[in-house]
């Protein structure tokens, strides 16, 4: 009976471990073939994440750019040292190779930001920067704005205003000064005769005529300074039997004899006519040792100085000859007449008068003592239109006498340059330039008889002139036998690039629709506000300011400004902006926008979702 028990007890016994052996086998083939899978799992979730470029928002911002969250504790990567094997694929065992803690951190990171990137809200321009500007650069036309600041000052700026001269910036009188004085540069410098003396440009031909005393010949010059004629005064005789010295030119351009030009000949005591033709149509015999001459522009007289008999030749320039001759101070130097009044005012140098004479020829009043001075010597004069001021010129005192015009009261003598002779009135900047020649400088002074500065010069003589379309100042130089341009650099204190102009006027007929607008700004200086302005029907300005400190934001980081607040506002000429730009200062603009009649309507289903 027991060896029958034992016999069945010992195969159950067997039985029995035999099936906990196959199903601890069976349990562990099924957690090995779930832990391949969630290998293979884990492997292609990494590797989407970290080789996704669909998603705009990983690709385009900069790890710096993205704002950081507080993430949940169960979402936080933890650093492991190694990971148990995964799979196994053959009778030995595969262990994978454990990955960085860097790499799980960012694909965590990416991950997070991907499920929260709602809860974070990026902007357009921060989160799809490239795809943004990609679509403006489609869509719309660009227009781009460069404005530099030239000076040391800080400039108000307004653009597009329709009715506005200068439409950027109003230059300043320290702009004017500067240009005047110190922008000064030699346009030419052309050799003419020998010891060339007076100048004169010539206004029915824009032509400059000189007079070379010592050779006997005027020398016509283009306005830049090429040599056009050279005139022989007497051609059969030695020279300087002529020796002409100084010029006026016929004015009245309603008459035949417009642009005749008439030359003094100190030594043969006569007044050359030179024709449109240059050539010699007549010579006037006058006094004796002219210096001098001045035409009328009311009565088409011709007057001239004789130095040597103190008188005044007055000739008919119709018939070309003398019909009067009148008393003056002692040796007349200089000549000027008034416009206004008609009035000739004669600068006597030996006497320290000044004979003033209506343009009827009669002696209206002589003022003496005009210089403090014992000996001041008078030699030129010339008046300022902005106040009726004359401006005499007494060379051995070095001085400059202002004398009104409206009751002949000698003002104080003004300081200048050494030996000081020729002035004329720029008719640009309305500044007196004044020749100093034992200074080889010119005196640049305004209205009211301020010295503005002093230009030097290589070399000033007693010839002086003002070109008035070129705006240059003519100056002689006896030592080298040259005349000399003296021009001025026109650099406005605003300079744009790019097609602003062409631009203004467009939009006052075809109106601009904005889209976007950037600011970038050199140096560390900004504007802080940029001011609206609209003119309403009724005449009145507008104004609304839009404060640059709400754009400092991702994007706009350094001095890049991106404007999004001027999104559908219109440029039409009544449409301003205003803002301020520091001293060298350059911005850049650009501008997006579309004008109706040019607008592309079909757009792109990405595009439209900017819209």
């Amino acid at each position: 009976m027991s060896d029958t028990k034992n016999t069945i007890w010992i195969p159950t016994v067997v039985l029995g471990s035999l099936a906990m052996a196959f199903a601890a086998w069976s349990f562990s083939k099924r957690r090995k073939a779930k832990r391949m899978q969630a290998a293979k799992t884990e492997n292609d979730t990494t590797a989407s994440y970290l080789e996704e470029n669909n998603d705009s928002y990983i690709s385009v911002v900069e790890p710096s750019r993205i704002k950081e969250i507080t993430l949940p504790k169960h979402l936080k990567p933890k650093a492991v040292p190694s990971k148990r094997p995964l799979a196994v694929t053959s009778k030995k065992a595969h262990y994978r190779k454990p990955q960085s803690i860097d790499k799980i951190t960012a694909v965590g990171n990416q991950i997070v930001q991907h499920r929260y990137r709602d809860a974070i809200k990026p902007r357009p321009d921060i989160v799809r920067y490239k795809e943004y500007y990609s679509y403006l650069q489609n869509e719309f036309e660009v227009l781009q704005l460069g404005i530099q600041n030239t000076t040391d000052k800080e400039r108000t700026i307004i653009l597009w205003g329709a009715n506005e001269e200068p439409p950027v910036t109003i230059n300043t009188r320290e702009d004017r000064i500067d240009k005047a004085v110190n922008r000064s540069f030699t346009k030419f410098d052309t050799k003419v005769g020998t010891h060339p003396q007076g100048i004169i440009v010539n206004p029915s031909n824009g032509l400059i005529y000189v007079a070379n005393q010592l050779s006997d010949t005027v020398s016509v010059l283009s306005g830049d300074g090429a040599i056009i004629d050279t005139i022989k005064l007497v051609p059969n005789a030695i020279n300087g039997h002529n020796s002409p010295v100084d010029f006026a030119v016929q004015t009245q351009t309603n008459t035949a004899n417009y642009g005749k030009v008439y030359v003094v000949g100190s030594v043969s005591n006569t007044i050359s006519v030179l024709d449109a033709a240059n050539t010699i149509a007549a010579s006037i015999p006058v006094g004796e040792r002219p210096v001098a001459c001045a035409f009328h522009p009311i009565t088409a007289d011709l007057f001239v100085c004789n130095l040597l008999d103190h008188t005044l030749s007055v000739i008919d320039t119709e018939t070309e000859t003398v019909i009067k001759t009148l008393d003056t101070g002692l040796h007349p130097r200089g000549i000027t007449i008034d416009e206004l009044t008609g009035n000739i005012y004669v600068i006597n140098s030996g006497d320290n008068s000044i004979s003033i004479f209506s343009q009827d020829l009669q002696l209206l009043t002589t003022l003496t003592n005009v210089s403090p001075n014992a000996h001041p010597e008078l030699v030129s004069a010339v008046i300022h239109p902005e106040n009726n001021i004359l401006f005499v010129v007494a060379t051995a005192a070095n001085q400059l006498i202002p004398i009104s015009l409206e009751n002949n009261r000698i003002g104080s003598p003004i300081s200048v340059g050494n030996s000081p002779y020729g002035i004329v009135l720029h008719a640009e900047n309305n500044f007196l330039y004044l020749g100093n020649r034992d200074d080889n400088s010119i005196s640049v002074l305004q209205a009211n008889g301020t010295v503005l500065g002093v230009i030097p010069r290589e070399q000033v003589n007693i010839g002086l002139a003002y070109d008035p379309s070129t705006h240059a100042v003519l100056t002689s130089d006896t030592a080298k036998n040259t005349v000399i341009g003296l021009g001025f650099y026109d650099k406005p204190a605003i300079i744009i690039d790019g097609d602003y102009k062409e631009k203004r006027e467009e939009f006052k007929y075809l109106a601009a629709y904005i889209k976007h607008v950037k600011f970038i700004l050199s140096g560390e200086e900004r504007f802080q506000v940029l001011s609206l302005l609209h003119e309403t029907v009724t005449g009145k300005t507008q104004q609304k300011p839009i404060a640059f400190s709400a754009y400092d934001n991702a994007q706009s980081f350094a001095n890049v400004s991106e404007v999004f607040e001027l999104e559908n506002t219109v440029l039409d000429g009544k449409h301003r902006w205003k803002f301020k730009i520091a001293p060298f200062q350059k911005i850049t603009i650009l501008v997006y926008y579309y004008q109706i009649e040019t607008h592309k309507l079909s757009m792109t289903t990405d595009t439209k979702k900017y819209l």
